[in-house]
């Protein structure tokens, strides 16, 4: 009887990680972010049984992440189990490629012909003058 009960807790357990899995994941240490959306292929067994309708891929032309359906089988390594996932592993990767910021403008000093580079321009803090109140009349009795 505890044979079957272990037995029965063993294959609950299988069943439970198996359905957690997400169909048509990618390695985690793999290129991702790039090549567009391909849904792959969708001929065969082995292709039908990894099919996943749920999945996200990146758009680098606009930064976002969209669903699409992948087919099983083919493809390339722009494809997430979640938009949250999706989103985490390719925005902070944009975020970090992103171009460097310009420069300051140079410009010549007329009286010398030197190249100076010019200040960014810093606005001084506004800060309010304090308030009086005016005294209160006192209401007639």
């Amino acid at each position: 009887m505890k044979f079957i009960l272990i037995l029965a807790c063993l294959a609950l357990f299988v069943a439970h990680i198996h359905a957690q899995r997400c169909r048509g994941r990618l390695a985690p240490n793999r290129k991702a972010c790039t090549g567009g959306r391909n849904e792959g292929i969708g001929r065969g067994r082995n292709c039908a049984r990894n099919a996943n309708r749920n999945m996200w891929w990146y758009d680098t032309t606009d930064s976002t992440c969209k669903r699409m359906n992948y087919r099983g089988c083919g493809g390339n390594n722009n494809r997430y189990c979640t938009r949250a996932e999706c989103e985490r592993r390719c925005r902070r990767r944009a975020t970090t490629t992103a171009a460097p910021t310009t420069a300051a403008p140079t410009t010549a000093d007329p009286t010398t012909d030197v190249p100076t580079t010019a200040a960014p321009i810093t606005a001084a803090p506004v800060t309010a003058a304090p308030t009086t109140a005016a005294p209160t009349a006192a209401p007639p009795a």
